[in-house]
């Protein structure tokens, strides 16, 4: 099927796997696998009695790290996967079996280039945490300062290349080979995959979105993000700050808890997310419970900072008009921000896009801004972005979800607290933001100015020179032109044709009765003529009509 001889045994156990799950009449469907090929002889009776993205999450999970991952980066497919999936996708447990301490120090030691006691005073075996592509571990310095470890999992690039390139070449091969395929290019979501989950496995960028964060928030009472020991980090190993503190998960759990804490809690959440989305442009996209840490005094601290996102200039404008037609009911509009922002397919049907946007728009027309569920609207407009085959970037796919996850934790936090509500709170800065791309659109364009007017008396000077010496060329294009004259060409031809045809019948015509002109007595050679230049007419029209093609 795919040609990769070397990876056969891990094509048979991903087959495998899934077939086990009930997933054979998609493989059969996407034609991975002959119809009923596996399901008589592989697909057991006693399947657990889940649906079917519970079993995909299960399936995802016995198939090890790379799939947990690309699992986790689906669900923020918003416009490609059904709503019970993406919700199913996010409960996918990173939490696996921990590798020996020993071959955790064996690693930093390799890393670092140093021995653990140069390193460190204590340093456990016993990992804090284990997940699909590193571990962590607890430690102190031997300046004393307390750190978290995180060690990457020995092989795991070689497992997830292998893993990548199955899943490149099943997705390009369904490409290739199904209906499926060419609609939603699967081969092109596989490379996206390959490309976010090589950043992760490379822990250099997450040290620098650490130290961003850091720098964004280094005078922010209510957030922290833990310093970075580059000096004792490297591509496979991370070296940070200890925090002590609460899990947020463990809160969310504890009935004790008061409400006015709660909201307190929620305020500094939000105040973390929404400053970053609308006043850093760099914001961290993994906003999960498990990565969010209260410190004492309810002191926001992120961690694990594998996964983030950029919002440029563009990108901010972008999403702001796009924000500003969604609640002020501008279908059209939002059609256009879509094909502006997103990969449009060039047989878009934008008519049927309006229309599907409209219908949408008109659902919360009648609704006052702050009773808007962002958590409903952005799933449902991604969802017909997705019927129409247009693919979002990856940035606004995590933006979306980054919002919905933060307004889920909310909620539990504080049930009457609106998401709307902290993007009024964020009015200003957004008013701010514009008013500094006005002032920067407005340098641009005196800038450009600038340039034409030093530049404008060269450019006469040399233009003049060029007349007075006979130099000077005008290169002029009609844009009609070309098919003006193939117009004109075949009326032309069509003229010449009829003007000749019309001769040659005229004149044998007038010699069918004139029998001295006959070479062999007897033969009807005028006659012969006639219908030979009727053959003749025929075939050069044939011959105009191809050329006009």
């Amino acid at each position: 099927m795919i040609g990769q001889l070397r990876f056969i045994k891990r094509y048979r156990e991903v087959i495998n796997v899934l077939v086990r799950y009930g997933f054979s009449e998609i493989l059969e469907k996407i034609k991975i696998i002959r119809s009923g090929f596996f399901r008589k002889k592989k697909e057991s009776d006693k399947l657990p009695s889940y649906n079917r993205p519970v079993r995909l999450r299960l399936a995802l999970e016995e198939l090890g790290p790379t799939f947990i991952k690309v699992g986790q980066l689906l669900s923020t497919r918003i416009d490609l996967l059904p709503h019970d999936y993406i919700e199913e996708l996010t409960r996918l447990q990173d939490d696996v079996g921990s590798f020996s301490g020993e071959q955790a120090v064996s690693i930093m030691e390799n890393e670092l280039g140093r021995k653990k006691e140069e390193v460190f005073q204590t340093f456990e075996n016993q990992p804090m945490a284990a997940a699909s592509i590193s571990q962590v571990h607890y430690g102190t310095l031997v300046d004393g300062s307390e750190v978290a470890v995180k060690i990457k999992r020995p092989y795991i690039e070689n497992q997830v290349f292998q893993d990548i390139q199955i899943l490149k070449n099943t997705a390009y091969f369904v490409d290739r080979n199904t209906q499926w395929g060419k609609i939603y290019r699967f081969g092109e979501l596989a490379e996206e995959i390959e490309r976010i989950l090589l950043e992760e496995l490379n822990f250099k960028g997450e040290i620098s979105n650490a130290q961003r964060l850091r720098r964004n928030f280094s005078d922010n009472a209510a957030v922290y993000i833990p310093g970075v020991f580059e000096e004792y980090s490297s591509r496979n190993v991370l070296t940070t700050e200890y925090l002590h503190g609460t899990n947020l998960n463990t809160l969310l759990e504890d009935k004790n808890i008061s409400a006015s804490r709660k909201k307190i809690i929620a305020d500094n959440i939000v105040d973390a997310y929404f400053k970053q989305i609308f006043v850093h442009g760099f914001f961290h996209g993994d906003p999960h419970p498990g990565n969010i840490i209260v410190m004492p005094g309810d002191r926001i601290a992120l961690v694990d900072f594998g996964t983030a996102g950029i919002i440029d200039e563009i990108f901010q404008e972008q999403l702001q008009l796009l924000l500003k037609y969604l609640t002020t009911q501008n279908a059209e509009e939002v059609a256009e921000m879509v094909i502006e922002m997103g990969f449009v397919p060039g047989d878009i049907n934008k008519r049927s896009l309006v229309i599907d946007l409209a219908r949408m728009l008109d659902k919360y027309y009648q609704l006052p801004l702050e009773k808007i569920e962002i958590n409903e609207l952005f799933p449902e407009f991604l969802s017909i972005v997705g019927k129409h085959n247009i693919r979002m970037p990856y940035e606004f796919l995590l933006l979306s979800k980054t919002i919905i996850t933060v307004e889920s934790i909310i909620s539990q936090l504080d049930p009457e607290f609106k998401i709307i509500d902290a993007v009024n709170r964020y009015k200003p800065f957004i008013q701010k933001s514009y008013l500094r791309r006005g002032k920067r659109k407005t340098k641009r364009l005196l800038s450009i100015y600038e340039r034409f007017l030093r530049q404008f008396p060269e450019n006469i000077n040399s233009v003049s020179q060029q007349a007075a010496s006979g130099d000077l060329k005008l290169n002029m294009e009609i844009t009609q032109a070309e098919p003006m004259l193939k117009r004109i060409g075949n009326m032309i031809n069509r003229l010449s044709f009829s003007i000749v045809l019309a001769s040659i019948i005229v004149g044998l015509s007038l010699t069918i009765g004139r029998e001295e002109i006959l070479f062999v007595r007897k033969f009807p050679v005028a006659e012969v003529a006639l219908i030979i230049a009727g053959l003749a007419g025929i075939w050069w029209l044939w011959t105009i009509l191809r050329s006009e093609k």
